[in-house]
């Protein structure tokens, strides 16, 4: 009987500063996700959260802007967020992701 052992990830980095980008225009930041142990995680899902600092209502700064995947230790995969600023001032967002892994979730930042 073959029993396979659980995987495990890391997502590096799990801060992103995006520094100053224009309002309306769309920059792209990308995090690894890579297999620490075993033999495959599946990203099921990302959730992304939008803060903004002058708003009651959270504006849509980022959106993901790739598809979900199964990182290998040979063949890790990214997730690229599209930052676009609504307004000037500051803004940023979180991203939730949700995977098969020993460490189901893990939360990045771009700010």
């Amino acid at each position: 009987m073959y029993i396979k052992s659980p995987s495990d990830m890391w997502v590096s980095p799990d801060i992103i500063d995006a520094g100053e980008v224009a309002v309306g225009s769309t920059t792209e930041f990308s995090f690894q996700v890579e297999v620490s142990q075993g033999t495959s995680v599946k990203v099921e899902r990302v959730n992304i959260e939008n803060f903004s600092s002058t708003q009651s209502t959270h504006l849509e700064h980022c959106t993901l802007s790739s598809d979900l995947f199964t990182a290998t230790p040979d063949e890790p995969g990214f997730i690229t967020i599209a930052y676009t600023p609504q307004e000037e001032g500051y803004s940023r967002c979180t991203a939730l992701i949700q995977s098969d892994a020993l460490t189901s979730t893990w939360t990045v930042e771009v700010r």
